[in-house]
């Protein structure tokens, strides 16, 4: 059973994302791209609301876990219309973690819950690889090896894969993605320059 929280916020996405569609090209006028995406952020603020309130609820985690791929989805969007608006104002740096933002939050939104897949996510996602190929030339990214002593949990702040911690990275919790916090750094190992790197961020920006 859908919460009346995650009803009003699908009500309001239909609208919201017939409008992102129509601005969401380098060819759109800045000024209309600004409108949707202050309704975008808009929307943001709502949905971030509404999963406060679920989590404090008695509403089941399910619940808080298809707002949050609602929240990713908007944050998809969010970061999609900015990285436009980078491209036209000639910020390349921006332009591309904005894109990389925009990836991530799709595949999140694909990992929290199914309502990933029903807002697009899927389809959206590799929309924003080929945007990625087309505009963007090819790069060399940066690998990092080391050594650590603790990855820590964010859900539980126990130490991940120990027995006490029962949960699994990238998987969502009453509206919280699971994400590991590296602690302990003993030793870096190595640099590796790599083409398909885990993190698109640390990338070679130049050679001296």
């Amino acid at each position: 059973m859908i919460q009346p929280q995650t009803a009003d916020l699908l009500q309001a996405i239909d609208d919201v994302s017939s409008n992102v569609l129509s601005v969401n090209n380098l060819s759109r006028d800045m000024k209309k791209r600004d409108k949707v995406l202050s309704q975008v952020e808009e929307l943001l603020l709502v949905s971030e609301k509404y999963k406060k309130e679920v989590q404090s609820s008695e509403a089941s985690t399910k619940c808080a876990n298809r707002i949050l791929s609602i929240e990713l989805a908007l944050k998809c969007w969010k970061y999609e219309l900015e990285m436009w608006n980078d491209l036209r104002n000639e910020e390349w740096e921006s332009a591309w973690e904005n894109l990389v933002h925009s990836q991530l939050s799709s595949q999140r939104a694909l990992q929290a819950d199914r309502m990933g897949e029903k807002l697009g996510m899927k389809s959206y996602h590799r929309r924003l690889n080929v945007v990625e190929e087309l505009l963007f030339p090819d790069q060399l990214f940066t690998s990092l090896g080391m050594k650590t002593g603790t990855a820590i949990c964010s859900i539980c702040g126990k130490e991940y894969s120990n027995l006490e911690c029962p949960h699994i990275k990238g998987k969502a919790y009453n509206g919280e993605m699971c994400f590991t916090e590296l602690r302990d750094i003993t030793e870096i190992d190595h640099l590796a320059l790599v083409e398909d790197p885990a993190n698109k961020l640390q990338r070679v920006t130049s050679l001296r």
